[in-house]
């Protein structure tokens, strides 16, 4: 499989809590305006139930080969990382049950998640967090 095309597209606000979204293609194209705005109600939704009111955090949006995906992460206790992620395949119109098999995400989805994991690292588990820094931070890259 090829590589995958990145571009960040914002910060969204949920609340109180702060989502970097991140967009995932396999050509390098805009990312359907329908598919953000799927992904902007999964944020208020799903994360909204089970995210803390202040969560700091990044969020994926990823049309792949087989089905849409959308994940959210974000950084609880100082430094757990929680997800909640939703999949739906373009052959069917009911979404996926990936959050039963414990799915983390797929290996272009994990290199967003690794980089989201040292900028978290380095911003905010030191002697004086940085959130603004955290989130001023993104994976600055055309592709993964």
């Amino acid at each position: 499989m090829e590589r995958r095309y990145l571009r960040f597209h914002g910060l969204r606000e949920v609340g109180q809590r702060q989502i970097k979204l991140y967009g995932l293609t396999v050509e390098p194209q805009d990312m359907p305006s329908d598919l953000i705005a799927e992904a902007e109600h999964f944020l208020a939704t799903g994360v909204a139930e089970k995210a803390p009111p202040s969560a700091l955090g990044f969020a994926i949006v990823h049309p792949g080969v087989e089905g849409v995906s959308v994940a959210a992460h974000w950084w609880e206790q100082g430094s757990v990382l929680c997800h909640h992620i939703q999949r739906r395949l373009y052959a069917s119109d009911q979404e996926a049950r990936v959050a039963e098999r414990g799915v983390i995400g797929c290996v272009w989805e994990l290199a967003v998640i690794a980089a989201e994991q040292g900028f978290w690292r380095e911003t905010m588990m030191n002697r004086q967090p940085a959130p603004d820094a955290y989130l001023a931070q993104i994976l600055d890259v055309e592709t993964v």
